[in-house]
């Protein structure tokens, strides 16, 4: 069981539902985070919802990159799953250029997770059979995983 965590909500200034500043808000190690931490060293693992697209765009706000990297080498060094789930939010188009991308900051930032997830909570119709495939043709989730498989570097603990 691995808590999913990410700061996709922008961070709002006297909301009940947000730590005071947004430093803390962006920072895995701030209290606002203690029980996530203990969730994902309690469970093994920890998952970021961090669509490509919503990434590479700078996320909800200053900070957002630096916490999904931060967060996934926390993870690593902890030895348990770091997990990153990809999705084709906002819509589909250049799913799999701006995954490419997205596999490429982590890689050169040192932030490479223990696994790759592809989800589409945004498309809930069972029948969209084009939104699965085939992985021949860019943008579709089997494409889209294939790259993965096939090209994204995954972290291995050493002990």
């Amino acid at each position: 069981m691995a808590p999913i965590v990410a700061p996709n909500a922008a961070w709002r200034p006297h909301s009940r539902i947000f730590p005071p500043t947004r430093r803390e808000y962006y920072d895995l190690n701030s209290s606002f985070y203690d029980l996530a931490r203990f969730e994902a060293l309690y469970g093994g693992g920890i998952a970021l919802d961090t669509p490509p697209n919503f990434f590479l765009g700078g996320g909800s706000g200053p900070g957002y990159k630096g916490f999904i990297e931060q967060a996934i080498r926390w993870g690593n060094a902890h030895g348990i799953r770091t997990t990153v789930l990809v999705s084709p939010y906002p819509n589909r188009r250049g799913f799999s250029r701006d995954t490419e991308a997205f596999v490429n900051v982590l890689v050169t930032h040192e932030a490479m997770p223990t696994e790759w997830a592809v989800d589409d909570y945004e498309n809930t119709n069972p029948n969209d059979a084009r939104a699965m495939g085939p992985d021949t043709r860019a943008n579709t989730m089997t494409n889209v995983g294939l790259w993965l498989a096939l090209h994204a570097p995954v972290y291995r603990c050493v002990t």
